[in-house]
């Protein structure tokens, strides 16, 4: 079991004790990919080659090769996490002008989906 504080939108989640509280197991991984995807590369001191750069899309056109790029950059991001064996996103027009996209890996032993948020600005 992999355990790791939880946070949500760049914040320590909090118990009703007043604790950080714990996420666990696929909710760990879904975090992990996610501070992947929402951080641009070199912003992380131990790990300088993660990261995406989002920040070219949503200044970038919004056309079928722009979808096409993100939904790559995506899917290679999350793939370079040793414990996703493969990864799937789904990227459209909308979803540049919502900031989400959604994502499936595939795990070792399960699937995992969560919606991915784009950074507006940096």
């Amino acid at each position: 079991m992999i355990r790791d504080w939880a946070w949500n939108d760049g914040d320590f989640v909090l118990s009703a004790s007043g604790d950080v509280a714990l996420a666990e197991d696929t909710r760990v991984i879904a975090q992990d990919l996610l501070a992947r995807l929402i951080s641009p590369p070199g912003s992380h001191w131990a790990h300088p080659e993660d990261g995406l750069d989002s920040q070219k899309y949503i200044q970038g056109t919004a056309d079928d090769l722009t979808l096409l790029e993100l939904r790559q950059d995506i899917e290679l991001e999350c793939t370079r996490d040793a414990r996703v064996r493969r990864s799937n996103a789904e990227v459209t027009t909308p979803d540049l002008e919502t900031g989400k996209v959604r994502v499936l890996a595939e795990l070792k032993d399960r699937v995992l989906a969560f919606a991915a948020p784009l950074p507006k600005d940096m």
